[in-house]
């Protein structure tokens, strides 16, 4: 059952536990990682919702995507939160192991 975040909105096949959820982790949260994935423009949701699917077995997600044409840039930006840094330096590594491009992770705080 969708439970209402962001990801669950943008993806509705996208599911994880309530307890999981990036709006119910929001209000315990003390530290937020965040690391961005890049790719090349048109929007891909297949792609996408795979992604936010690889990345939330790390406890990872999805909580902006910037469209192409927002900025008037060539290309899409999903931006992962997470509540651990090693957590989400191995997701990064396994991105990158697979060819996308990501900037991060970094701490930016709570």
């Amino acid at each position: 059952m969708a439970c209402g975040c962001y990801a669950c909105s943008v993806y509705p096949r996208y599911m994880h536990s309530r307890t999981r959820c990036y709006k119910k982790r929001q209000q315990t949260v003390t530290m937020s990682v965040m690391f961005e994935v890049y790719y090349k423009a048109p929007p891909d949701p297949i792609k996408e919702e795979k992604l936010t699917v690889q990345i939330s077995r790390y406890g990872g997600h999805l909580t902006f995507r910037e469209n192409p044409s927002q900025y008037e840039s060539a290309s899409v930006c999903l931006t992962y939160e997470f509540d651990d840094l090693s957590l989400a330096g191995m997701a990064t590594k396994l991105l990158r192991e697979q060819g996308e491009h990501v900037e991060g992770p970094v701490d930016y705080g709570p």
